[in-house]
């Protein structure tokens, strides 16, 4: 039989087709790397007793990118990639639920001192983490107004605060 190299030479192409026909397009490279392998335990197990090498490869491959993309398949709906902003959302839900109660007194204070609609704003910007530009189509007004009210809340809290 011909060497490893001269087989995967001349089944690159057969690799080529079936990852098309799989519609691989994420970690290609190692899609590749993964078919060549099963490639090269094809050859290594192959039995001509029972075939041809070319269907015996073809099924080798295939069925190795098969169970390869159904463990990147399981993985990716484990693993869930959290975006910067639910980080941060999360990790001020779990301090705001692990709270001293010094910070909650403080919270309090600041609650009775401001107006619902103040508040609300302070929650959205703080406590959710929305940016000015989600808050101003929510509430159909300019990022600036915001931006002056958020400025004008804080000075009442610090205000207060400092008093």
């Amino acid at each position: 039989m011909e060497t490893f190299e001269e087989i995967l030479e001349q089944y690159e192409p057969m690799i080529s087709s079936i990852i098309r026909k799989l519609n691989i397009y994420k970690n290609y490279d190692s899609f590749r790397q993964t078919a060549r392998i099963a490639l090269w335990q094809a050859w290594l197990n192959f039995d001509e007793a029972k075939g041809k090498f070319s269907n015996y490869a073809y099924t080798t491959i295939k069925t190795t990118l098969l169970k390869e993309m159904t463990k990147e398949n399981r993985y990716s709906d484990v693993q869930i990639a959290w975006e910067r902003d639910d980080l941060t959302n999360a990790a001020h839900h779990y301090q705001m639920k692990n709270n001293t109660v010094q910070e909650v007194v403080l919270f309090e204070e600041i609650e009775e001192l401001l107006t619902d609609d103040e508040l609300a704003l302070l929650l959205d910007l703080y406590f959710f983490g929305y940016s000015y530009e989600a808050l101003a189509e929510k509430h159909g007004i300019a990022i600036s107004t915001l931006k002056k009210r958020r400025q004008r809340l804080m000075e009442k809290i610090r205000k207060q605060l400092n008093e």
